[in-house]
């Protein structure tokens, strides 16, 4: 008689079918996961998640004072003093005037600036009130002239605060 020698390795212990379960279970979890990572995705990218998107005020407040007739393209506050890069986004040259920032700042070099159309000029502040180092928003106002026309003055008040950080 012959000795039939079965490798071990060939014997199955568990049930045929519970290897497919446990696979179907194991794809499931993982397109679950992949689902959840690009909506945790989309969500901070539209701004939702503020850790994720930034903070929409800042970003909102940034765009609107670039694009305003009157811009500003950057900004710097510590507590005693303040600089603005402000640009002429009128189609003519203005006479900077007045410029306030809120009632904690007041611009020191008057009048301002003579700024051609597209061109940009930097505005000085003094502070005398001793604001407090951290996130600021404030209401921008000018006073301006048109060179080109010999009209004006002209004062005008943004739609939208100035959102910045004080050093």
């Amino acid at each position: 008689m012959e000795t039939i020698i079965i490798p071990i390795s060939s014997l199955s212990l568990m049930h045929p079918r519970s290897g497919r379960k446990a696979q179907a279970a194991t794809e499931y979890i993982i397109i679950l996961a992949v689902v959840i990572i690009v909506a945790l995705i989309v969500v901070g990218v539209i701004g939702r998640i503020p850790t994720l998107g930034g903070s929409t005020s800042v970003r909102t407040s940034a765009s609107y004072w670039q694009q305003a007739e009157i811009g500003i393209t950057a900004s710097y506050f510590n507590q005693t003093n303040g600089t603005v890069v402000v640009r002429n986004n009128l189609p003519f040259k203005i006479m900077l005037e007045n410029m306030s920032i809120g009632s904690d700042y007041n611009a020191t070099n008057l009048p301002i600036a003579t700024i051609k159309s597209g061109a940009e000029a930097v505005v000085s502040f003094a502070n005398n009130t001793g604001i407090v180092p951290g996130d600021v928003s404030y209401a921008v106002s000018f006073t301006y002239s048109n060179l080109d026309s010999g009209l004006g003055p002209y004062n005008i008040t943004g739609d939208e605060l100035l959102i910045s950080k004080v050093q």
